[in-house]
């Protein structure tokens, strides 16, 4: 029996979280848009199915990928990074022109 333990780098480490949180961001996005359109006086259905797609797909992926994936990783920060940092600035303005 093997008993050795992998190891890695802190930075790797580091890496391989910030993308699963990520990719967890994204996936709540696909929620609030759910919601969102769930709400409506006329829902789209397409829109909903569109996003519950796209959330388990996000699920399938953040449990895909190893902390030494590191090729993975470096994609997953480079797509998802911009698309949450963008949805945050977006809810921001939102609660500052509605605080209610």
């Amino acid at each position: 029996m093997n008993t050795k333990l992998e190891q890695w780098t802190y930075q790797e480490g580091l890496d391989f979280e910030c993308a699963r949180e990520l990719i967890t961001d994204a996936m709540g996005i696909c929620t609030a848009n759910i919601s969102e359109e769930m709400h409506k006086s006329s829902p789209n259905g397409q829109t909903i199915e569109a996003n519950d797609l796209e959330r388990t797909r996000l699920h399938h992926l953040r449990n895909s990928f190893h902390v030494r994936d590191v090729q993975k990783i470096k994609q997953v920060l480079t797509e998802f990074g911009p698309i949450v940092r963008a949805n945050l600035e977006k809810r921001a303005r939102e609660l500052e022109m509605n605080p209610d």
